[in-house]
């Protein structure tokens, strides 16, 4: 039967040893040892009571080796726990150190208790400051919540708490030894208050174990540095003659910049998702033919890190024996290209120092934007290196990592066959989040000294989350870094010392315009009227309306799909009742601005090839995939998408769907951002004549359209069954007509605003025009044309004539109207 007594577990000894000497206190003996030998050793040397000066020197220097093998006893050994035998049945023999002394000092009924003893770790501390916290608050916190209710378990008994969290590490790693961070994530799982406090940080129990994880490597490296003896330490100090280890190379030296030097000091060479290309890189460079890499990947991806990542390893001695000499420099081609003119000027500098790399012998020659040296355009300031690389290329005294995009790998590498076959390549792919988390610890520190603040994990998760979501035009690690760098530097110029997620979601806001983050006060009311906005240029359709507003809450609020557009909708019925002015209503309301709908006329598209030019054909970009690529958070507008050629309705399957689409450009383009209204004309007569006989109910009518539209092969099911609503648009009645006549007039209104005009017209006259300009068929268009013609003609000609200036009002008469 399994138990938990910590009292008979082997480290227990240890535990007390630690509470009776504390780790601090004798740290400070150990630094004060150290300093009064160094003061009595000088006291002896100039002859001051040498004997006693000799034995107190002696003694200190004694209590300082003591002291300080103690606390290397306590830091070292201690951390390295053996695994414990399967049947093991006192579970606190699982406890590492520290997690055996939080165990030993818990009281309580509660298992939250085990949190009080848990703050006395160091690495707690940092933890909490992640979350935004202090010990002091979360102990207060804590404390009233065990004063609260003490009497009452939570979470379970200890044996089974234990069991639970080996049963975690199982699964997570080979060893079962449970840290203080084992039982920190426990109880996030049993503890009703830490379960709390995470929901009151915006935080879960997932995001807590990336933060331990933070927490733990960053221990790691600090152990690390502190250990100057350890090879890691002693390999990061330049040799004095490591620069002249491959001999005298001017031109090299000039034009060229060593990796290793800038990443021996200041770069921990993590590879986050990186081991198999890594690994790939160095097998090429190790062969003894072909053995130039070239890196191929989206700018952005990490190409560069993870050559400066191998640079260091080189540097440490942790590649493969035949790289372990090689020095990794980057050239510079801005500066080997400056005050020069003439080609042939260029090519005898590279060559220069080209030759002097084959000289060396160990020599790695890294080429940002390699594409760039095999331009054979001949414009002004382009260069085609191509006959000057080759035969360097095919030397096995030097080595050359070309870093390119896709792009240009097929524009430049792939068209010249010598080339692509003295080079290796090496795809570079974007990280996946997991792996965009572990690389954000690496560069946190850096941003927190440039700007002076401290960035808190809530902010890291908002970089990574919503730069994966609202930005589209830039791949990890790239895009959530730069959210972070833009949010340091908003945070450090409002004198705030601490990056919140409000931080980063502002800086989505101003880059994206669209609503990120907590909804204010007037967004909120925004939203739960927005029938009553749409309606202020919308008249009637009231079943489109409370669709569309019921899909922009779902999308608001959090709980619609991420992986689908904001919303869909087919809207169908006659011509001339609102349809495009309903998507136009929204665009302005949901997105700020009519600019941000984006149209197309799939009339326009009817034949065979219009396919291609939506998405693209062969080098050609496409007019859809390149609109929203631009135009990412947009309302998209397919008017009589009936008339589209069927192999477009297959495509917008995938799109309504899955939110995405691959040009023939082979770029994915992402629609999760958009809104996208289909139209149709189809059925309207169908739709006039239902209600023109009574015949209107809303549900019946609709079903009876839309089984008549799939007999007629208008639509398909499966295309029809993609929309979040189908609506249907119906003919307006009278009433309804004479409200869309004023709402013209108050559209000619606002833009005679400047000129400070005012038009006014009453109930005989907005009839006259209802009369004169509505058609049932053709609906409010030529009500529209009759306002043109009428009314904004006659103003025109007023204003023109001297008759209407400034200030004035104009009120019309039937008469003004005509016949």
């Amino acid at each position: 039967m399994e138990y938990v007594k910590p009292q008979r577990a082997r480290l227990y000894g240890a535990v007390r040893l630690g509470r009776i000497f504390p780790l601090p206190v004798v740290r400070f003996l150990a630094l004060a040892g150290l300093v009064a030998a160094v003061a009595f050793f000088g006291f002896w040397l100039v002859g001051a009571d040498q004997a006693r000066s000799w034995h107190a020197a002696i003694i200190a220097m004694v209590v300082a080796y003591a002291a300080f093998a103690y606390a290397v006893f306590f830091e070292s050994y201690l951390s390295i726990s053996s695994v414990p035998e399967p049947e093991e049945e006192n579970l606190a023999e699982y406890l590492d150190y520290p997690a055996l002394g939080v165990v030993v000092a818990y009281r309580g009924v509660d298992l939250a208790a085990l949190l009080l003893p848990m703050l006395a770790v160091p690495g707690v501390s940092f933890v909490l400051a992640r979350m935004g916290t202090t010990p002091r608050e979360f102990r207060n916190a804590l404390t009233d919540y065990l004063k609260s209710d003490p009497g009452t378990a939570a979470g379970g008994e200890m044996p089974t708490f234990l069991r639970a969290c080996i049963e975690d590490r199982r699964l997570r790693s080979r060893s079962l030894v449970l840290s203080w961070r084992d039982l920190f994530f426990g109880l996030a799982t049993v503890s009703p208050f830490l379960k709390r406090f995470l929901l009151d940080a915006r935080l879960e129990p997932a995001d807590l174990r990336t933060l331990l994880d933070w927490q733990e490597e960053s221990e790691r490296k600090r152990n690390r540095r502190r250990q100057f003896w350890s090879k890691y330490n002693l390999m990061r100090s330049r040799s004095i003659g490591r620069d002249w280890a491959s001999g005298y190379a001017p031109h090299l030296e000039k034009y060229a910049i060593e990796v290793n030097r800038y990443v021996d000091r200041n770069f921990s060479p993590h590879l986050y998702g990186r081991v198999a290309e890594t690994e790939a890189i160095e097998r090429i460079l190790a062969r003894d033919g072909k053995n130039n890499v070239i890196l191929v990947g989206e700018a952005g991806v990490g190409k560069m890190l993870t050559v400066s990542a191998l640079a260091a390893r080189i540097a440490l001695g942790e590649v493969l024996a035949a790289l372990s000499h090689k020095r990794v420099l980057q050239l510079e081609t801005g500066a080997l290209t400056s005050g020069l003119t003439g080609d042939g000027e260029i090519e005898t500098r590279l060559q220069a120092v080209l030759n002097d790399a084959v000289r060396a012998g160990n020599i790695i020659l890294l080429i940002e934007n390699i594409q760039d040296l095999f331009n054979d355009s001949h414009a002004a300031g382009t260069i085609d290196a191509t006959q000057v690389l080759l035969p360097y290329l095919a030397s096995s005294r030097l080595q050359i990592i070309g870093l390119t995009t896709y792009e240009g790998y097929h524009e430049s590498i792939v068209t010249h066959a010598d080339l692509a076959r003295l080079f290796e390549k090496v795809e570079l792919r974007e990280p996946i989040k997991e792996n965009v988390y572990a690389i954000l610890r690496d560069v946190i520190p850096q941003i927190e000294g440039h700007d002076r603040v401290w960035v808190l994990y809530q902010a890291v998760k908002a970089a990574v989350e919503l730069s994966d979501r609202y930005i589209k035009n830039a791949p990890f690690p790239e895009k959530a870094i730069d959210l972070l760098q833009e949010a340091a530097v908003l945070a450090s110029a409002r004198g705030e010392g601490v990056v919140t997620a409000a931080h980063i979601e502002e800086v989505v806001r101003e880059r994206t315009r669209i609503p990120v983050g907590e909804m204010a006060g007037n967004e909120k009311d925004v939203l739960l009227n927005l029938e009553t906005t749409l309606h202020e240029r919308v008249v009637g359709q009231d079943e489109a309306i409370s669709a569309i507003a019921n899909a922009m809450r779902r999308a608001r609020s959090g709980i619609s799909s991420a992986k689908k557009p904001i919303g869909s909708f087919l809207f169908f019925g006659p011509t001339g009742v609102g349809k495009t002015e309903t998507a136009k209503a929204l665009a302005l309301a949901y997105f700020g601005s009519e600019k941000r709908m984006v149209r197309f006329d799939m009339s326009e598209y009817q034949l065979p090839d219009s396919l291609h030019r939506l998405i693209g054909h062969d080098s050609e970009a496409g007019a859809l995939t390149t609109a929203i690529m631009d135009n990412p958070f947009s309302l998209l507008l397919l008017d009589e998408i009936e008339k589209a050629h069927p192999d477009i309705l297959n495509v917008f399957l995938q799109v309504l769907d899955d939110g995405r689409l691959t040009d023939a450009l082979g770029r994915t383009v992402d629609f999760t951002n958009t809104i996208i209204i289909a139209t149709s004309n189809a059925g309207a007569e169908l739709i006039r004549e239902s209600v023109a006989r009574g015949d209107g109910s809303e549900g019946g009518l609709q079903e009876r359209i839309l089984e008549a539209l799939q007999t007629q092969g208008v639509f398909r099911p499966e295309f029809l069954n993609r929309f979040d609503a189908i609506v249907m648009f119906k003919p307006l009645t009278g009433d309804q007509t004479n409200q869309v006549a004023r709402l013209l007039l108050a559209d000619l209104n606002s833009r005679l605003k400047e000129k400070s005009i005012t038009v006014v017209a009453d109930e005989q006259v907005l009839a006259k025009l209802v009369s004169v300009g509505f058609d049932p068929e053709f609906g409010m268009r030529p009500l529209r044309r009759a306002v043109q013609d009428r009314v904004e003609n006659l103003v025109a000609h007023k204003i023109l004539a001297g008759e209407l200036k400034n200030g004035d009002t104009l009120t019309l008469t039937p008469s003004d109207i005509g016949a």
